[in-house]
Formats: C-alpha cells, structure tokens, sequence
C-alpha cells in the first residue's frame, strides 16, 4: 500500500474502525467518516514520534541507527479500543460523534466504497461519476465538521446533502469497483 497516496478514510477502514462510526440517513447505521483524523493524528503522527524517540535513545546507547516503518493503518487498529468503548458499551445505540460528510457509500452489491475529498481528489471524482456540476463545491465539502464557521452555514450543509445524495444514488445503482476492500 505504501505505492499509492494514503488518505485517513483509507486508515481508518483498513484499521476496522470505519463501520464502528456513526449512523447514515434515517438511522440506519452505515460506516461514516471520522469526526477527527485519527489515522493521520493517532496511527501516524503518534505512532511515528514514539518510534523516532526509541530510535534516539537506541542510538545514543549503541551509537548505531535504525529504520523505522510505521503504518497509520496499524496505528488506527491499535487505539480504536480506547476510542470506541462506549460504543460497545452502550449496546450499539446511536450515538452522535462529529459531523464530517459520509464519503463511504453503499454500492448496488452491498459492498461500500469510500472516497477521500481533499481538493484535486473532489474533483476527480466529480468527473468520473459524471457530477462535474458538484466540482465547485469543495470548499463547502471539505467544510469537516466547521460549517459554523463558513460565511453561510445553511447554504454550505444545503450543497453537502445535495452532493452526498447525488453520489448516493449513482453508486446504489454500481456495483463495487474490483478489489474494493469492504
């Protein structure tokens, strides 16, 4: 994996917390983006500095180097325990974390498909799906959770929902792209 660019969506799916998030339209509970980026913060960032200050301290023992791999998929596996508890606790009841868009969408074969939407990348998927009208709204998309703080916050979650449902509906009506993960 370590070939292709690595966004938190891709972490966190790859580390099992992805489906353990959130609850879709109606209630009905489907894998939904992270509130916070928890595999660029928590498996990447984290992870790495620990292993850096070990590096150090080994070298400044033995005098020798060493290579350090770290994953922030593996990162996202190990906390996803502290971070989702009362989840498992509270008996799979709804409850609310975050508001960043659902950029994880079922597809007609039931399998899910998810989407990192960070500028170029909004784009690009505009174009492929053929919504190239929605290409303009990536600020408002990438608005994660902030949308208080946008000049109009009614009209940015109005072009999210509009967005979000346009997308839905394509990729009901698709089956998964081969080798989609979950």
């Amino acid at each position: 994996m370590e070939q292709v660019p690595g966004f938190d969506p891709n972490y966190v799916a790859l580390g099992a917390v992805q489906g353990q998030i959130g609850y879709g339209p109606q209630g009905i509970h489907v894998p939904t983006t992270e509130s916070i980026a928890i595999g660029d913060m928590c498996g990447g960032s984290l992870h790495g500095a620990v292993a850096i200050i070990f590096r150090s301290l080994r070298r400044e023992k033995t005098g020798k180097g060493q290579f350090i791999d770290t994953a922030c998929a593996d990162g996202v596996a190990y906390i996803q325990g502290m971070r989702h508890a009362p989840l498992w606790y509270s008996q799979h009841k709804k409850i609310r974390r975050g508001s960043r868009l659902p950029m994880v969408f079922e597809c007609k074969d039931g399998k899910f498909i998810l989407f990192a939407v960070a500028g170029e990348y909004w784009d690009k998927l505009c174009k492929a799906v053929g919504l190239e009208k929605f290409s303009s709204y990536v600020d408002d998309i990438q608005a994660f959770g902030l949308e208080d703080y946008r000049p109009d916050p009614v009209e940015t979650r109005r072009k999210q929902r509009e967005a979000v449902s346009a997308l839905t509906s394509i990729f009901l009506g698709k089956t998964a792209p081969s080798g989609c993960l979950f």
